[in-house]
């Protein structure tokens, strides 16, 4: 990803870092985006990673000892509070309601915390 960010390639580098999601972590793959200004490729990440199955690849990241967690408890993840935030606050700037309404209705199956995104849509003035 960092070398198609270099060549200015954002929306291939957004696919290639989708499949960096538990190895590398969210927080430099959002800050290559918004060093660059590029909302609508940083969203393409982000709804990758509230997929469910990135979604359980994301906590890896958090266990200090690399221990696995149980399967009971992976299947209840929700992606990071502060991810949902950002995707919607992406989805606002870029004024992309169509997104927002998928999101909103979950047609991709999303792990997503609901009280997070409902504050996050209040927020973004989408919803009251």
């Amino acid at each position: 990803g960092d070398h198609l960010c270099d060549q200015a390639s954002y929306a291939e580098a957004a696919q290639q870092y989708a499949n960096t999601i538990g190895t590398v972590p969210p927080s430099y793959v959002i800050q290559r985006f918004l060093n660059a200004r590029k909302f609508e490729e940083l969203a393409a990440y982000l709804l990758k990673a509230h997929s469910k199955d990135n979604t359980k690849r994301q906590f890896v990241l958090d266990d200090p000892y690399g221990l696995p967690r149980p399967l009971e408890e992976l299947d209840e993840l929700r992606t990071r509070p502060e991810l949902t935030t950002l995707l919607i606050n992406c989805y606002a700037k870029l004024k992309d309601v169509g997104a927002l309404d998928r999101f909103v209705r979950n047609e991709d199956d999303l792990a997503v915390d609901g009280a997070t995104a409902v504050v996050a849509l209040r927020d973004a003035g989408y919803y009251s």
